[in-house]
């Protein structure tokens, strides 16, 4: 809350700021000013008036984050408080402690499996990966060439059902002859 208010501050004092400068830049285009005569003044001062505006921007920015953060926080605090009061009110005791300890060592296990299984799979497909490379430059094959798989699983299909038609075959050979 401190931070916030230091920023509303902060965002007040840079608005005056641009309110001042606005003010300024709006006197000295009038005509027969001094300033108006000198058109590098007025430009400095829009350079000036410019970097305020982002500036402003900036911190707007800045206290919109730390609002959010505040309202996480709130929260979170509202939460705890709410725990505190069961707790004290001998709603939330040790069972219920050591059963939310239990129940998020199991959440903490499934996701280190979880990470375990996605790591293991990364390997895998890195050695997959390099081994497709490896058997692209025995064959000539650049990395970035594409290579047509229905083709590919055309051929393989036919394969298995020459194969399951030869087995078929052989069955009823063996049936035969038995």
């Amino acid at each position: 809350e401190d931070q916030i208010s230091a920023l509303q501050g902060e965002l007040a004092e840079a608005s005056h700021t641009i309110e001042q400068l606005s003010s300024q830049l709006k006197q000295a285009k009038r005509p027969g000013s001094l300033i108006s005569l000198v058109p590098q003044g007025q430009t400095e001062l829009q350079k000036s008036v410019g970097e305020l505006k982002h500036e402003l921007e900036m911190e707007v920015r800045r206290r919109e984050e730390c609002e959010l953060q505040k309202e996480e926080k709130d929260l979170k605090l509202v939460q705890l408080q709410r725990i505190i009061d069961d707790y004290e009110s001998g709603e939330y005791g040790l069972r219920e402690a050591v059963q939310e300890i239990k129940k998020r060592k199991e959440e903490i296990a499934a996701r280190d499996k979880d990470l375990a299984e996605l790591a293991r799979q990364v390997s895998q497909m890195d050695a997959i990966a390099e081994e497709n490379e490896a058997l692209r430059e025995k064959l000539g094959l650049r990395l970035d060439e594409s290579i047509n798989m229905g083709q590919f699983r055309k051929r393989k299909a036919d394969e298995m059902e020459q194969l399951k038609s030869t087995n078929r075959m052989l069955q009823k050979e063996i049936e035969r002859l038995e």
